[in-house]
């Protein structure tokens, strides 16, 4: 509560008729985490002060570090509740923990996810971007797939969605017509933003999550094209998809795998959620090689789920507008036996592995050079289906030994990053592809120059 203090008492002034006194604001009471680790501070959401992981990162798959001099009223209860388990598996030097958990079968969002603060509940207005740059608000990580917003938010919205017009605002209707006016080969590539736009309306009130991804790709859009901004609108592009994510938990949580109803806008919207963490990870996650490898890895578990949704429902979603989006990655199947070989040297460098890393290796070559066949049939270079394609279909053992920063896995990502470099006329990949082979090279050292060849030659060779 604030402290409100008298002024000195001041010289006798003429009676004024006596009004109400003015009304005192009582600030609200937070519960703070005083001890909380790095990321959830960064975050603004409570820390279960759990070492070596707390809860948000260990759900999150975040690297979780606490600070090393805590607070001293704090020091002494925070040494005996949290003293880090030396049979923890992401227990290390120095107080930071790292979890290595087993892959996630497909898009996990836990049951209790909710939107925080959201622009566009009723009643309220949305900020615009140089409101919200007066306001402090700087650059904010998306949420991952995986993250629990429960710690900041109260649980999504029980009963039946509220009518669609009170819970969409002037400011998302100007990210609606973005879409439709300035994302028209930039959403799935040429040809597929009328069908988007067009689901994502028809099924605004059924399964409002689409819409609101689809508003918050458009906010991701326009930080993309307006950097001066882009603080505001990766601010509002957080919310929508928060509140998104949270749609989505409550509309799916019982749904089976093999439910026909709502397959369509639910592959769309894996689609547009697993594009949103691409873009915010090339685009904002480059300042350390380590984190932006961690959030790469992210979107690689986010696409993946893709797969789960279409391989059950593969014949119901050919039957339906998706048709043509998916209809692309059948110029060149998988298991197609015409395949080029440029990659085959890169089997050799994974022989010395043993099995367990060896056998995902070489599965995740094939995939490149099916990634690559791919690209090499696309009407356009604009449309990113070879590069989100190698991202659903490797094996998620492959993940593993990435994560592990085994140098052949590694080596094996800068060849896909130089796939990525020739989409670089798709928006969200740009001069990533440039960005992620010189930071592989630079992590490697000298001593793989031989194993980094081809993908830094590549790059001096396509330029343009």
């Amino acid at each position: 509560m604030a402290r409100f203090e008298e002024s000195p008492a001041q010289p006798a002034a003429p009676a004024a008729a006596p009004g109400p006194p003015a009304p005192t604001k009582a600030r609200r009471h937070h519960r703070k985490s005083r001890n909380g680790c790095v990321e959830c501070k960064r975050r603004h959401i409570r820390c279960d002060e759990g070492r070596p992981t707390c809860a948000n990162c260990k759900m999150a798959e975040r690297m979780c570090s606490f600070p090393t001099t805590p607070p001293a009223r704090a020091a002494s209860s925070a040494a005996s509740s949290t003293a880090c388990t030396a049979t923890a598996p992401g227990c290390v030097a120095g107080g930071l923990g790292l979890e290595v958990p087993s892959p996630h079968p497909g898009i996990q969002i836990p049951a209790r996810s909710s939107p925080s603060r959201s622009i566009s509940s009723a009643g309220s207005r949305a900020l615009g971007p140089d409101e919200t740059s007066r306001a402090g608000l700087g650059p904010q990580s998306l949420p991952s797939f995986n993250e629990s917003f429960a710690a900041a938010a109260p649980p999504p919205p029980s009963g039946p969605p509220p009518p669609v017009g009170s819970t969409f605002t002037p400011q998302h209707l100007m990210l609606l017509h973005h879409v439709e006016t300035g994302m028209r080969e930039d959403i799935l590539g040429a040809g597929q933003s009328s069908t988007v736009v067009d689901m994502a309306i028809r099924y605004a009130v059924e399964c409002p999550y689409l819409i609101d991804q689809l508003l918050a790709f458009s906010a991701m859009h326009l930080a993309h094209k307006r950097p001066e901004h882009a603080a505001a609108y990766r601010h509002q592009a957080t919310e929508l998809q928060t509140r998104g994510l949270a749609y989505f938990t409550r509309e799916t949580e019982h749904l089976s795998t093999s439910d026909t109803h709502s397959a369509a806008p639910r592959f769309l919207f894996a689609s547009l959620l697993s594009l949103h963490a691409l873009a915010d990870t090339l685009t904002y996650q480059r300042a350390d090689f380590d984190v932006f490898l961690d959030r790469f890895i992210e979107c690689i578990q986010l696409h993946r789920g893709i797969l789960y949704i279409v391989r059950p429902l593969y014949q119901v979603l050919m039957q339906t507008e998706v048709e043509p989006i998916i209809a692309l990655g059948r110029i060149q199947r998988p298991l197609d036996l015409q395949r080029g070989t440029e990659f085959e040297p890169l089997l050799s460098l994974v022989e010395h592995l043993p099995p367990a890393k060896a056998n995902p290796c070489r599965e995740a070559v094939g995939v490149l050079q099916w990634a690559f066949d791919l690209s090499a049939q696309l009407p356009s270079r604009d449309i990113p289906h070879a590069v989100a394609g190698f991202s659903v279909m490797v094996p998620p053992e492959y993940v593993d030994v990435l994560r592990e920063r085994c140098p052949e896995a590694l080596v094996i990502l800068a060849y896909y990053a130089v796939l990525l470099h020739r989409t670089k006329r798709y928006w969200i990949c740009g001069g990533n592809g440039a960005f992620m082979i010189t930071a592989i090279a630079r992590h490697l050292g000298p001593q793989w120059a031989d194993a980094m060849r081809w993908p830094l030659e590549a790059l001096e060779r396509e330029r343009d």
